[in-house]
């Protein structure tokens, strides 16, 4: 699998588009793997464009979780409410590393674990509600922007 995302990745910066890299690099043997590293690669032009935006949501990714961590640390004890609070850093910094690198699947998780904590209280207050608002809508936006259905590789059924 590693290979695979290398090669695509090279071919993607030397100037080939995700159907040519598909019919470069796929086999019987591949086929799910490539479609999955294709998909989930944007283009090099897209990273360029949309790089400032992926660094502010990437930041703001980053405040709600060093947020979430000092809460989890701020108790002073170590017990399993800790470790459980631990979590949802976990979960984040995850997310941040994809997010990062551009990857389909951070702007995916992003997007429904963000709307999904919109139903915890603790996230009721102002500062939690904006910064949710602006993961919600940032992340949805780079989703559909970078990777848009009409490139999206999809193998033939025989």
């Amino acid at each position: 699998m590693e290979n695979i995302s290398r090669e695509v990745d090279r071919l993607l910066r030397a100037g080939r588009d995700k159907k040519q890299v598909w019919r470069l690099l796929r086999s019987d043997d591949n086929e799910a793997q490539l479609a999955f590293c294709l998909n989930n690669t944007p283009l090099p032009d897209d990273r360029v464009t949309y790089r400032y935006i992926n660094y502010f949501l990437s930041l703001a990714l980053l405040v709600m979780t060093i947020d979430k961590t000092w809460a989890a640390v701020s108790f002073g004890r170590f017990d399993l409410y800790f470790f459980a609070s631990l979590v949802v850093p976990t979960i984040n910094v995850y997310i941040l590393f994809e997010v990062w690198n551009f990857r389909r699947r951070g702007y995916q998780f992003l997007f429904v674990l963000s709307c999904l904590a919109l139903i915890r209280p603790e996230n009721y207050a102002a500062l939690p509600l904006i910064m949710l608002a602006v993961q919600i809508s940032l992340a949805a936006f780079l989703f559909l922007r970078i990777f848009p259905v009409q490139r999206k590789i999809t193998i033939e059924k025989k």
